[in-house]
């Protein structure tokens, strides 16, 4: 899933995140922009480059499967934040959850 994709459910199933789980989500969308910058700068290095195209495509083909390495366990973490917020908002009455 995308970054943008995750920062879109995130907003859009909690729109309202509790303020102490603002750091913590915020922390993990940093990383996630992080990780999609870091790629895309390594994709743009390669495809540039005047290396064989079947090594470009074997080269291209291993980076985004680390690329999808290094994003899972974050993308999973922001899973499981998103559920505890909605968690504790679905406990808390609507007129008294603070913006």
């Amino acid at each position: 899933m995308s970054n943008h994709k995750l920062r879109e459910r995130a907003l859009d199933q909690s729109p309202v995140a509790p303020a102490e789980f603002q750091p913590a989500l915020q922390a993990i969308l940093a990383t996630l922009a992080d990780i999609d910058f870091a790629h895309e700068h390594e994709m743009e290095k390669i495809n540039s480059s005047v290396m064989d195209e079947r090594f470009k495509t074997k080269l291209v083909t291993k980076l985004d499967q680390l690329h999808r390495e290094k994003r899972e366990p974050y993308e999973q973490e922001l899973v499981r934040l998103q559920d505890r917020m909605r968690s504790l908002l679905s406990r808390v009455p609507a007129g008294e959850r603070s913006q």
